[in-house]
């Protein structure tokens, strides 16, 4: 579903924290122990990878406009709502 919403391919990999890893990546190029973040040593094994799908990319497009829609209609509903009460 995330690469179907994103247009983009995910890359699910075998690391379990991933912002772990990446601050240590960073600390580790800081310091010199790598080239940089990309140094193939520090490369990932890949689990799987998801392409999207254009069948399921029409759908959360529609779903999508849909929403927008609802939101452009209940904009004066969620106004009423949001204005001060009338003094009693």
């Amino acid at each position: 579903m995330f690469a179907d919403a994103l247009r983009r391919p995910v890359v699910v990999s075998d690391v379990a924290e991933s912002a772990a890893r990446g601050a240590a990546l960073l600390a580790a190029t800081a310091v010199g122990l790598l080239d940089d973040v990309t140094d193939p040593r520090a490369t990932p094994a890949v689990l799987s990878r998801h392409e999207p799908r254009p069948d399921r990319v029409a759908v959360l497009d529609e779903a999508y406009a849909v929403y927008r829609e609802a939101l452009e209609a209940l904009g004066p509903v969620w106004a009423r709502l949001d204005a001060p009460e009338a003094p009693e």
